[in-house]
């Protein structure tokens, strides 16, 4: 496994059979941010997943607890108050206990080394690199043959789901059941947001990885090609930016990744090269014009961009906010909400400013103290929070922590080494 700390033998099993089973459980934790959509018994199949897992993990870290060290813990305990803070907090239901449960046994699981991180990221790799390949599939079927390629079986869909339908079985139709003049698959994911929160992530990792640059680039090219195909406009931003930070950072010589590079005369030429790209796309390219305008302009008088549709309504919903209100939110759901609430408005309407800050420490926490690639990748998730709620739903959490964190313990474990 991953750190010093982790016995595999405790309860006499070998470390093989543990390793192997570790193994599975991250196959089938990959395809928790798609399964969170389907139907399983009781829960959706997402956190159905989680539930099963998460007894394999309470296994093996009631055996390894005691080996924990507080510096081992430091990373996860504000979001371990967290955890606690929103169930108690205007009170307790067996809904938010339970997840609330849940997640802190994966944190828990992920600071002893009981989580499989370096499989589970690279089996995560593996879907948003076909996911490109379908993306692609489905432009091909749909402007040379004339049809869409469903790969959505909208059938086992959750009730919650169902305003994703008609445009997981024609790739035409919005959340709001209007006909859209841009053709927008989205693979085997509801929707382009969805797809570009499971792929932009990896897109940072083989871009920025430490062993065979070389050959990190193409599937980096590839998910890229991936997230613009999609048209989401958080995709297309994001691919941009990471890109824009790849070639700033890097030094060519040595092909290393430094911050200081930033201050290099080069980095206006990159800018300027960049610039240019993205008019020649704008001019050439229709879907692309068209992709990125609906981020910021309003398709007819009185709409919302994509930008005023994901946080407009959000914002108003908090100026009637009390001062109380703020400091530890006003309910612990938001039943009865009709419009899009990102992940930010939804801690500070729910937990205040008091959840914002503790449920944000982890990826605040990963900005300084992990990886390049993951704190790259922090950086996203805090970014994505202000237009997606996704960021902050318990397969939203639990997902983005063991990415971000897999830096974390492997730059911990090369310390340890050297120490």
């Amino acid at each position: 496994m991953e750190k010093a700390i982790y016995n595999s033998e405790v309860f006499g099993i070998n470390e093989k059979t543990v390793s192997a089973v570790s193994k599975i459980c991250a196959a089938f934790l990959v395809f928790c941010p798609i399964l969170q959509h389907y139907k399983a018994p009781v829960f959706n199949a997402g956190v159905f997943v989680l539930i099963i897992v998460s007894f394999w993990l309470m296994a093996l870290t009631a055996g390894n607890i005691k080996n924990i060290k507080v510096k081992d813990i430091m990373p996860m305990v504000p979001m371990m108050i967290y955890l606690v803070f929103r169930v108690v907090n205007h009170g307790t239901s067996v809904t938010e206990f339970g997840q609330s449960g849940v997640i802190g046994i994966f944190m828990l699981s992920m600071i002893l080394g009981c989580i499989d991180l370096k499989n589970y990221v690279r089996f995560a790799s593996y879907i948003a690199i076909f996911a490109s390949a379908c993306l692609v599939m489905q432009y091909i079927c749909f402007y040379i043959f004339g049809f869409h390629l469903q790969m959505v079986p909208t059938e086992l869909l959750i009730d919650s789901a169902d305003q994703w339908i008609l445009g997981a079985k024609t790739g035409l139709y919005g959340i709001t059941g209007v006909l859209r003049d841009t053709y927008r698959p989205s693979a085997f994911f509801l929707e382009p947001s969805h797809a570009y929160l499971y792929m932009f992530p990896h897109l940072v990792f083989f871009l920025f990885s430490e062993k065979d640059k070389k050959h990190s680039l193409y599937p980096a090219i590839f998910i890229s090609l991936g997230l613009v195909l999609s048209t989401s406009g958080m995709g297309i931003v994001a691919a941009a930016a990471i890109w824009i930070l790849y070639f700033i950072l890097r030094d060519k010589e040595s092909g290393s990744f430094s911050v200081k590079n930033i201050f290099r005369p080069e980095v206006l030429k990159i800018f300027a090269a960049f610039i240019a790209l993205f008019i020649v796309l704008m001019i050439v390219v229709p879907f692309f014009r068209e992709a990125v305008t609906r981020i910021f302009i309003p398709k007819e008088v009185g709409g919302s961009s994509a930008i005023e549709g994901r946080i407009k309504k959000a914002l108003q919903l908090l100026d009637g906010m009390t001062l109380k209100d703020y400091i530890n939110g006003v309910r612990d759901n938001t039943s009865g909400i009709t419009f899009n609430i990102p992940g930010f408005a939804d801690v500070l309407y729910r937990h205040g400013i008091i959840g914002m800050v503790l449920s944000y420490s982890v990826y605040v926490f990963a900005v300084f103290k992990s990886s390049l690639p993951c704190s790259i990748v922090s950086l996203g998730v805090l970014a994505t929070s202000l237009a997606s709620v996704h960021t902050h739903a318990t397969v939203g959490i639990i997902n983005f922590s063991m990415l971000i964190m897999s830096g974390y313990v492997s730059k911990e474990k090369k310390v340890r080494d050297i120490d």
